[in-house]
C-alpha cells in the first residue's frame, strides 16, 4: 500500500455535536486526493475512523497489515487534538513512515503543526490533490527534494520551511469524482432534517466563495469560484444513481446558485436525462429569484438552506453579510410559495449581539418559520476576520479547540455572559422546535412513514441534546 488516509478515531464518550454523536458526512476532500492518486497507479486506504467506531488499537491493527509507505491525516478546528493523537500514537509504532496533515486547521497553522509536533513530518498547505501526488512522486526517489514543492511545510536540519503555496486548482472539471469506493458509504446517515428519499449523500461541485463573510474561513479553497459544468455535475449525479442507488443528493457547496445559468441548465439536464432523484443545497437569499427557483423546483430540489445568521440588520452588517432582513423575509416567503422546503441557519452571541438583540433574532426565526433551523452559537473560526479580532481583543474564552464546535460559547460579547448565550441558545431550540406551531406544522406535512418517523426522531434528537452535559451550562 502506497498511502493510507485516515479520518481520527473519536474519543469514548467524545463528541462535536450533542444532537448527533457520529458526522454524516463522507470526508470527500480525502476521497478527491484518493482518485487523484489512484488516477496516477498508486494504491490507497482511507481509513473513517469515526464512521467505522475504529479505535487507535485497531487502527494499528489496519496500518501493520497494509504498511503504507505514508500516512494522510486530515485536520478539523474542532478535531484537531484527535488528529495529533492519532500522529502520535502511529509515529511511536511505525517511526519510520512519514507522517502528512492536511485540511484546514494545519492550513492556517503550518509552522505551529510542524513546529509543536515533532511526529508530524510534512504539512499540506490548501488543496491538496496535486501537492499531495506530487510529495509522494518525491518520496518515492532515493534523495527527495523538497524545496521545489509549491504547498508543503517540512522540516530540514530541525528548522521548519513553509514552500509557498500552490495556485489553486483553476479548472476543477479536470479532477476526477471522488474515490468513494474506498469509504463505506452506507454507513454515513446525512440527517433526516435534510433527506427527503433515502439513501441520500453529498457532494460538492464547486469551489471558492467570493462574498466577505467576516465569521466564514476560505482557508482551503479561497474567494475564487471554480465550478464544475453541468455535464459533469450530472455525470456525478448518474455514477451516484448507478452506482450506489442514490435517491437524494446535497449539495454542500457554499453558494450553490452563485451561477444562474449553470444551474438552469444542471436542472433541465437532470430532466432531460430523467434522473430520478432529488436534492438540496446551500446559497444566499441574495443569490435566487422566482425564475431560479421554479427552475430548481422543476429539476429536484426540495430544500434550500440560506445564511440568515442574525435577526438584527445591525449584526448582519457588522459580519459584512450584504443581505437585508427585508430580503430574507421576501425569500423565505417565495421558496416555500414556490414549493421547496427552507432551512435558516442562525448564530447567537455573535460579535455586538445584546441580551435584546438575541431575543430579536428568535422572534425574527419564528417571523421566517422556515421549515428546519440549524440553530448555533457563534464559534470565532480561525482564518476567519473576525477570529483575529477576538483574539486581538480578548474575548476568546481559551483556545481549547475540541470547543470550537458551534455549541460552546468560546466568544463572550461585551455586556454578555457564558451562561446568558447558553440560556438563550436552548431557549430558542425549545421556542421554534417545540412549539405548537412547528408541530402542526411537521404533522400536516407528513406524506409516509418515513415523514412520521422522522418528525419522532427530530423531537428525540432534540430532547437528548438539550439534557447532554455540553448544552448544561
Amino acid at each position: 500500500m502506497d498511502i493510507s488516509l485516515i479520518f481520527p478515531p473519536l474519543e469514548k464518550n467524545e463528541s462535536y455535536n450533542p444532537f448527533n454523536p457520529k458526522t454524516p458526512f463522507p470526508p470527500l476532500g480525502l476521497a478527491s486526493i484518493a482518485a487523484v492518486l489512484e488516477e496516477r497507479g498508486y494504491k490507497v486506504n482511507i481509513y473513517d475512523c469515526e464512521i467505522t467506531e475504529t479505535s487507535h488499537k485497531n487502527l494499528i491493527r489496519l496500518i501493520k497489515r497494509n504498511l503504507p509507505k505514508v500516512i494522510g491525516i486530515t485536520t478539523l478546528t474542532v478535531m484537531i487534538h484527535r488528529s495529533l493523537k492519532t500522529a502520535q500514537i502511529l509515529k511511536s509504532e511505525f517511526p519510520e513512515i512519514p507522517i502528512v496533515f492536511g485540511g484546514p486547521h494545519t492550513t492556517i497553522f503550518p509552522e505551529k503543526t510542524l513546529k509543536d509536533n515533532n511526529f508530524v513530518d510534512f504539512v499540506v498547505i490548501g488543496e491538496g490533490e496535486y501537492t499531495t501526488l506530487e510529495l509522494l512522486e518525491e518520496l518515492e526517489k532515493s534523495s527527495p527534494k523538497f524545496s521545489n514543492i509549491k504547498g508543503i511545510g517540512y522540516k530540514s536540519d530541525k528548522k521548519v520551511i513553509i514552500n509557498p503555496r500552490r495556485p489553486i486548482i483553476k479548472d476543477i472539471d479536470e479532477l476526477p469524482l471522488p474515490a468513494r469506493h474506498l469509504l463505506p458509504l452506507k454507513l454515513y446517515k446525512p440527517s433526516r432534517w435534510v433527506v427527503k428519499r433515502p439513501p441520500g449523500t453529498h457532494a460538492v461541485v464547486s469551489r471558492g466563495c467570493p462574498f466577505r463573510c467576516t465569521f466564514c474561513s476560505k482557508a482551503i479553497w479561497g474567494n475564487t469560484v471554480r465550478e464544475r459544468s453541468p455535464e459533469k455535475v450530472v455525470e456525478e449525479l448518474l455514477y451516484l444513481k448507478e452506482n450506489y442507488k442514490i435517491n437524494d443528493v446535497i449539495f454542500a457547496d457554499d453558494t450553490f446558485t452563485i451561477n444562474k445559468k449553470r444551474v438552469i441548465k444542471i436542472c433541465d439536464l437532470i430532466k432531460k436525462n430523467k434522473i430520478d432523484i432529488v436534492w438540496s443545497c446551500l446559497t444566499r437569499v441574495d443569490m435566487v429569484d422566482k425564475e431560479l427557483l421554479m427552475k430548481m423546483r422543476e429539476g429536484g430540489c426540495h430544500q434550500i438552506g440560506y445564511g440568515m445568521e442574525s435577526g438584527n440588520q445591525e449584526i448582519l452588517d457588522i459580519m459584512k453579510k450584504d443581505i437585508t432582513l427585508k430580503q430574507l423575509k421576501y425569500v423565505f416567503k417565495l421558496t416555500q410559495k414556490i414549493g421547496i422546503d427552507t432551512r435558516a441557519f442562525v448564530m447567537f452571541g455573535l460579535p455586538g449581539e445584546t441580551r435584546e438583540m438575541a431575543f430579536k433574532t428568535l422572534y425574527f426565526l419564528k417571523e421566517l418559520d422556515p421549515d428546519f433551523a440549524n440553530i448555533y452559537i457563534y464559534s470565532p473560526y480561525p482564518g476567519t476576520e473576525l477570529f483575529e479580532i477576538a483574539k486581538k481583543m480578548g474575548k476568546i474564552e481559551n483556545f481549547n479547540w475540541s470547543q470550537f464546535d458551534k455549541f460552546s460559547p468560546i466568544y463572550i460579547p461585551d455586556g454578555r455572559t457564558r451562561e446568558d448565550i447558553l440560556e438563550i441558545y436552548k431557549l430558542a431550540l425549545r421556542k421554534f422546535y417545540l412549539s405548537f406551531h412547528y408541530i402542526k406544522k411537521r404533522i400536516k406535512k407528513v406524506r409516509s412513514f418515513y415523514d412520521m418517523k422522522n418528525n419522532i426522531l427530530l423531537g428525540y434528537q432534540l430532547i437528548r441534546g438539550l439534557l447532554k452535559k455540553r448544552l448544561a451550562g
